[in-house]
């Protein structure tokens, strides 16, 4: 077992126990405020080593019986506010340097304060700086004693302002690292600031003076900005006016990567839909199709039925945007010997993000041949007619005409006609023998 004290008791001390590999420890510890530590049990074969350190002490040990000594080193805590509202200042830059060759540069967290320890005695020479501010005194000198602990006390007043703001995509995506900068106009032209933006696409860039206008823009012909091709809007007008200026937003857009297809498909029989495929393809290599898709028969049989006939929108993967020409074509199970259709191809470049093409399909069925030659065979002899008809029209004519004329005139009776005899109104007997003799002559059959 390995246990010993820090003399005088001291809190917070790390305990490092050492074996054979003298850059691993085997054991670390924290000392509690009584200042001791114990580690073990151990094998006692091994020979270990046992080492004590904490910031803003000088420890040496351990002696025979495990004892260190704390000698504390001296320490200056700084303090930094503003001078108008005495709120803390956070990112102001302390630069410390004196004592036996002691340099440091350190920015204050966001209580305003940051602590300068394990400083041998000596005089050290602290200045604050931070855009925007100007700090009384600009500078100090401090005179530090072994082991004395100094604080110090700094004020800013604001003599300069902030312009805070945002870039992110069109889809409302942060862009981080792009450069923005704000450029004097006018009299100012001289005076130039910039940042960078953050994880969260949001900026701050420091140190706009009141009296000038400044062009806010994202800062051209820098690496950090090639991969954006323009932003909206391009540039904004500002003007600190003694206050910060927020809201500033940029919208980046990126360089056209790829294009979208769309295909508007519709055909004048709802029911040739499941027969179609649409291929697309590279101009310089029409018979090996960069993708083909068929429609699906579900969809044709649900959304266009009846008298509704909406078509189909086809979405083709997405074509890389380099410029090249491409096309896109029908094709159809339908066979050619007894439909009649044309499938056009449509040409296009891909150089744009979107585009967006319509194809009709319209096939008619043929005419059966055979039913074609019958109708011809019944239709033949009359066609004969009405040429030999018309070859010898004035014959025909002629003809016509003599058989009217022939139908038109009286025809002769070939009965005999009655003769009328006088009615003898005192013989009755007469009058009935006369109508018995009129019928027996009816009677007689008559001579062909």
């Amino acid at each position: 077992i390995i246990a010993g004290k820090i003399s005088p008791p001291l809190e917070g001390v790390t305990i490092q126990i050492f074996g054979k590999d003298k850059e691993s420890p085997i054991q670390t510890l924290v000392t509690q405020k009584d200042g001791t530590y114990s580690v073990g049990p151990l094998d006692g074969k091994i020979e270990y080593s046992v080492i004590a350190e904490k910031e803003g002490f000088v420890i040496t040990g351990p002696d025979a019986k495990g004892v260190f000594l704390a000698h504390k080193l001296a320490e200056i805590i700084v303090q930094v506010s503003d001078h108008a509202d005495s709120s803390s200042l956070q990112g102001v830059l302390l630069s410390l340097s004196g004592g036996q060759s002691y340099r440091k540069n350190s920015i204050t967290g966001e209580d305003g304060k940051f602590i300068f320890n394990s400083l041998s005695p000596g005089e050290y020479y602290l200045r604050p700086m931070m855009k925007e501010y100007r700090f009384d005194p600009p500078s100090k000198m401090i005179n530090v004693v072994e082991g004395a602990t100094v604080k110090v006390n700094l004020f800013g007043n604001r003599v300069a302002y902030s312009a805070y703001g945002s870039v992110t995509s069109l889809n409302g995506e942060p862009e981080v690292g792009l450069l923005v900068e704000v450029q004097g106009q006018g009299n100012c032209s001289n005076l130039q600031e910039e940042a960078t933006t953050e994880e969260n696409g949001n900026f701050r860039i420091r140190g706009l003076q009141p009296t000038c206008a400044y062009v806010f823009r994202l800062k051209p012909n820098v690496e950090s900005n090639a991969h954006i091709q323009r932003t909206s809007p391009t540039s904004q007008l500002v003007q600190p006016m003694e206050e910060d200026i927020r809201g500033l937003r940029l919208i980046a857009f990126h360089p056209i990567s790829r294009t979208d297809v769309s295909v508007h498909l519709t055909s004048t029989q709802p029911e040739h839909y499941r027969t179609i495929k649409i291929k697309l393809c590279r101009e310089d290599a029409p018979d090996s199709p960069v993708h083909i898709s068929k429609l699906d028969v579900q969809q044709s049989v649900s959304k266009n039925t009846g008298n509704y006939n909406a078509g189909f929108l086809v979405h083709f993967p997405p074509l890389q945007a380099d410029g090249r020409k491409y096309f896109v074509q029908l094709e159809s199970s339908l066979s050619q010997a007894v439909h009649k259709y044309r499938t056009i191809p449509v040409y296009f470049e891909a150089n744009s993000s979107f585009k967006y093409v319509k194809l009709t399909f319209n096939a008619e069925r043929k005419v059966d041949q055979s039913d074609m030659n019958q109708t011809s065979v019944i239709a033949l002899p009359f066609i004969m007619m009405v040429g030999l008809a018309f070859v010898n029209r004035e014959k025909l004519w002629t003809w016509l005409n003599a058989l009217l004329e022939r139908r038109s005139k009286p025809v002769p009776s070939s009965r005999t006609p009655v003769q009328a005899i006088p009615i003898d109104p005192r013989a009755d007997d007469i009058i009935v023998e006369q109508i018995m003799n009129i019928n027996k002559r009816k009677a007689k059959p008559r001579k062909t």
